[in-house]
């Protein structure tokens, strides 16, 4: 993706985020995140050990017959119910991490205002809304922060954060595996499909966590930087 204009960009410039408000927001969301990652897999395996395999059927009257027969297995309704509230207080941890990570996302690319980045922070994080279009959006939007955080932090003489830019590429591997199962799932239920689904979970929240603890604390180090050069501005 090109370039923005240096006039289109200040037609669009964004205000600059301060490095505590960057280092705040990248503690909430992988406090948020992670925990409700956890309890949202904990929770689909814990129900794909419990719900019967008829209950995923496309087939109604199968569903129906293994509702019956549910009414009669309390511990199994129990079990259900467990993983229910866990998926749900999950969920909620998950909804809320993800705000602020939208936040952090949008901090990363602010604060590369004076740098000529590829895309604006609106475009960044508006775009990964779009359905499908935000599968390949991942790209420039990881990827290309990544990059435009080198180039200047290069500028700025400061070293990037110590961590590997290729969990970028190993988060995209294990999305083009994972959307293969998921349609397999989706399309003939099976409780195979659906274990494999919640465990692919779990490396690529770490992976997306990682990416993002590694953009926080690039985006503070820029502020941070740049901050004190505004300071020392007579």
């Amino acid at each position: 993706m090109s370039e923005i204009a240096s006039d289109a960009w200040a037609d669009v410039r964004p205000p600059r985020p301060a490095a505590a408000r960057i280092r705040a927001n990248l503690s909430r969301f992988r406090w948020l995140l992670l925990p409700g990652m956890a309890l949202y897999v904990v929770s689909g395996l814990l129900m794909s050990a419990v719900m019967p395999p008829e209950m995923m059927s496309y087939d109604f009257a199968a569903q129906q017959e293994a509702s019956r027969q549910l009414a009669e297995q309390p511990g199994t309704l129990i079990g259900i119910m467990a993983a229910s509230l866990l998926s749900l207080l999950g969920f909620g941890l998950l909804v809320t991490g993800v705000v602020f990570q939208m936040i952090l996302h949008y901090q990363c690319w602010a604060v590369l205002a004076d740098d000529r980045p590829r895309t604006t922070p609106g475009r960044a994080v508006g775009f990964l809304f779009i359905p499908l279009f935000n599968i390949w959006w991942l790209v420039p939007s990881l990827i290309g922060l990544d990059r435009d955080q080198g180039r200047a932090l290069a500028a700025r003489g400061l070293s990037a954060p110590a961590t590997p830019a290729i969990w970028t590429g190993l988060l995209m591997a294990i999305f083009a595996i994972q959307i293969p199962l998921l349609a397999w799932h989706w399309t003939a239920p099976s409780i195979l499909g659906q274990v494999l689904s919640f465990i692919l979970i779990l490396p690529a929240t770490l992976l997306f966590v990682l990416i993002h603890a590694r953009t926080g604390r690039a985006a503070a180090l820029i502020a941070e930087h740049d901050a004190g050069r505004e300071d020392r501005t007579p």
